[in-house]
């Protein structure tokens, strides 16, 4: 005589499909968690690069400020607005390394 237990393997059977089930349910969250951090990468990364790309561009304009101030001709425009004069014998203090050029 042979008896059957359909329950027994039923049993088996549901555990074994839950456990994949909850295994690829699992892989798909992390996926789509994945998917979602690189996007926002992405996203932080082209702000980067805009702001890169404005800091490139004013960095550019503070040059091109220096560079005109010191250009030949607004120096000799600013000496001539301050009224300064070209010293042609100028005296310079020099110092040895042991003397004290003020004291209090």
């Amino acid at each position: 005589m042979t008896i059957i237990k359909p329950n027994k393997n039923k049993n088996k059977t549901f555990l074994v499909i839950s456990l994949l089930f909850l295994a690829i349910i699992g892989l798909v969250s992390q996926e789509v968690y994945n998917y979602s951090q690189s996007v926002t990468l992405r996203h932080d990364m082209d702000n980067l690069k805009k702001n890169l790309r404005e800091t490139e561009v004013t960095n550019a304009e503070i040059k091109n400020k220096i560079f005109t101030f010191f250009e030949p001709e607004n120096i000799k425009k600013i000496v001539e607005e301050r009224g300064l004069v070209e010293e042609n014998n100028p005296k310079y203090i020099k110092i040895s390394d042991n003397n004290i050029l003020a004291a209090r």
